[in-house]
């Protein structure tokens, strides 16, 4: 095993030797528009995007179930 791998030596190794596929590196406005949606594009699919937009709109008809009052707030449970 390598031992720059160990103890407080392994996320600063780690992260050294890690390749970063969307690190910024354009050197002009080109580059930057291919970065941006290539980025973009990635971003959406880790966030979820295109199951959210398989789905459609849903309708929202949130209604409150419980209610509570504090000193320093008001806390409320709700359901779809």
């Amino acid at each position: 095993m390598n031992h720059a791998l160990w103890g407080s030596n392994y996320f600063p190794t780690l992260a050294n030797n890690t390749y970063r596929q969307f690190a910024f590196r354009a050197r002009n406005l080109d580059e930057f528009k291919v970065w941006q949606e290539s980025f973009r594009a990635s971003l959406g699919v880790a966030l979820g995007l295109p199951s959210i937009m398989e789905r459609g709109i849903t309708e929202l008809s949130p209604r409150l179930i419980a209610e509570a009052s504090f000193a320093d707030h008001t806390g409320k449970n709700g359901a779809l």
